[in-house]
């Protein structure tokens, strides 16, 4: 059990199912002040009755608490009765309680921002910062570019907690409202739109072009699939091919090889550093993908349950529709922001590391992850 002291006044949760361990100054800065001003904007854009979800560290661990709007961080839920006055009468609150209505509507509206404006201007950013070897730069020019990994990772978590609502609210609406009605358990349905989002079963574009790429290359795919095969070795050959496939797999490398694996911190190692899970996913890609139960029988059958009616039927179809809609959206969301971001940055520390491990000021290249933003401007 964690004894550290609690980071404020209230009830806070410790969050260990996105920082299973303590985490890196580095994102403990940005968390605490990135995420409540995104999750405070769209917050407010759904009509919730919080003001933000704030973040706090303490002795390593994160923390989260709900800020209810109107009143002070910490303040405890007031009375039922006194709460539903509040509700009626607080100008913001009324305000918010209109927004609620238009959710389906600005939630079409967040997916397709979200499609054609953020997730390829993210991608650019994150590009732009790939092209760039850390390890050839000057101290100057390394420097830079460490500062401009953690603006990006700033600005990607901003965005994620911007769109934490979009990401959530349609779905739980969706299982919520079928569950009540049809008496079905709400993880059967949630399970029953699993899988209408791409990426929400591995299946992204640079992946897609990389296996129609090792599809036309008989060796190269041999290579790949065969069991005997060295996980380093395999890709860094992949990377090395002339033509289509070497074009595919570096880029492929370079987006899921550069994101943390498994929290949002720069002390989570990249994909790129565990080969054989990147050669385990294309691999299982090469071979079909893993086998997705068709979830269409599920949803006739729970359509069916919901209602017959013209009114029923709508209903359930304009639920699934937005559930399908923030699904798109939750896993999207973190693999084109914090995981990018945060496998990038710990790229730029480790190249940091390694350089002052060679001036004898650091024992091992790790260390610089520990690091604070104005440390690493100060050790170089």
């Amino acid at each position: 059990m964690n004894s550290q002291p609690i980071p404020g006044p209230g009830s806070w949760k410790l969050d260990n199912a996105h920082f299973p361990r303590p985490v890196s100054p580095i994102a403990r800065d940005i968390y605490t002040t990135a995420f409540p001003e995104g999750f405070a904007a769209g917050a407010k854009r759904y009509g919730l009755p919080v003001t933000t979800l704030a973040y706090r560290e303490s002795g390593g661990w994160m923390y989260n608490q709900p800020h209810p709007l109107g009143a002070p961080l910490g303040a405890a839920t007031p009375p039922e009765p006194v709460l539903w006055l509040i509700s009626r009468l607080h100008p913001e609150y009324r305000r918010r309680r209109s927004t609620g209505r238009r959710t389906s509507e600005i939630l079409a509206q967040d997916v397709d921002e979200w499609e054609n404006v953020h997730r390829p201007a993210r991608i650019a950013a994150h590009l732009a910062l790939l092209r760039d070897d850390p390890g050839t730069l000057d101290d100057a020019a390394l420097t830079a570019h460490v500062n401009r990994c953690v603006a990006t990772f700033r600005d990607s978590v901003t965005l994620h907690s911007r769109l934490t609502v979009a990401a959530n609210i349609g779905m739980g609406r969706f299982a919520e409202r079928v569950s009540e009605v049809t008496g079905t358990d709400v993880k059967e349905v949630v399970g029953a739109v699993h899988g209408s989002s791409p990426v929400s079963v591995a299946d992204e574009p640079t992946l897609r072009v990389l296996v129609d790429a090792l599809r036309s290359e008989p060796d190269a795919l041999r290579s790949v699939t065969a069991t005997e095969a060295d996980p380093a070795t395999a890709l860094n050959e992949l990377a090395g091919a002339d033509g289509p496939l070497g074009e595919a797999a570096r880029l492929w490398l370079g987006t899921a090889g550069e994101r943390t694996l498994d929290t949002f911190d720069v002390l989570a190692p990249r994909a790129i550093e565990v080969p054989a899970f990147l050669l385990a996913t294309l691999r299982s890609a090469a071979e079909g993908g893993v086998a997705q139960a068709d979830p269409q029988p599920v949803l006739a059958e729970l359509r069916m349950q919901f209602g017959r009616s013209t009114a029923a039927t709508n209903e359930f179809d304009a639920l699934l529709a937005d559930a399908r809609r923030s699904l798109a959206l939750r896993d999207a969301r973190v693999l084109y922001n914090d995981y990018w971001s945060a496998g990038l940055t710990r790229r730029a520390l480790l190249a940091v590391g390694e350089r002052l491990v060679a001036r004898h000021r650091l024992a091992r290249p790790e260390y610089a992850l520990l690091a604070e933003v104005t440390e690493i401007d100060d050790a170089l």
